[in-house]
């Protein structure tokens, strides 16, 4: 309605006031692995026409820079529309949680998810809340405070391996959402409480690390 559409820009406006940074997930949540280059961009002018019909929004398509693709399904179709509409990132790899990002021929910075060792099984597990989620809830012996323990403490080794070493950036993803009675985002804030305070550690978005590479990679 045009109601909640006023109150989803207004929470847009809000985070952006606030400093976050709005990138792209696509228009529809569809793997792509098999698309054709018009058919990736049919996908990212549905986006820009859904997301920049209203000029209550203050964020123009110049102001998306990065990229995730839905499910993590990529092609070099993809990339080379990335590169043809000035994308400065993607963060839809998956790789070991040391691994630096690396630029690739187009210019475009790879950031990969990293990996965790979950509970006493040391499951891996990607470092992202969805999967966790898928994990933990056929685990019919853990409680909810299991569960936050364990995800805090796989983030938290994944960081202090990356700390103490390489200090290759630690890349999470977490959705907008409250599985599993909302352990997750509790997981992330008593993560978050720990490390970012740290000496030289910056908690920071994509575009922030994406010019500190510039710079210094």
């Amino acid at each position: 309605s045009k109601t909640e559409t006023a109150e989803r820009i207004n929470q847009i406006n809000l985070a952006i006031s606030e400093g976050h940074e709005i990138g792209s997930h696509a228009a529809g949540h569809f793997a792509g692995a098999d698309w054709s280059l018009p058919e990736w961009g049919h996908e990212f002018d549905m986006f820009n026409t859904l997301l920049f019909r209203d000029p209550a929004l203050n964020l123009s398509e110049k102001d998306i820079i990065g990229f995730r693709a839905p499910e993590l399904s990529v092609n070099d179709n993809m990339y080379a529309l990335l590169h043809e509409r000035g994308f400065r990132y993607d963060a839809s790899g998956v790789a070991k949680g040391d691994k630096w990002p690396v630029k690739d021929k187009r210019g475009i910075w790879r950031y990969p998810l990293g990996t965790i060792f979950l509970g006493a099984y040391r499951r891996p597990t990607l470092a992202m809340d969805y999967n966790i989620w898928m994990y933990q809830k056929e685990n019919i012996q853990q409680n909810w405070t299991q569960n936050l323990e364990d995800v805090v403490t796989g983030y938290t080794e994944y960081f202090e391996k990356n700390y103490t070493g390489d200090r290759a950036p630690v890349i999470i993803g977490h959705h907008f959402s409250t599985w599993n009675d909302n352990v997750y985002w509790e997981a992330m804030k008593t993560f978050a409480r720990g490390v970012c305070g740290r000496p030289q550690v910056r908690c920071v978005n994509f575009r922030e690390l994406t010019n500190y590479l510039d710079e210094y990679g």
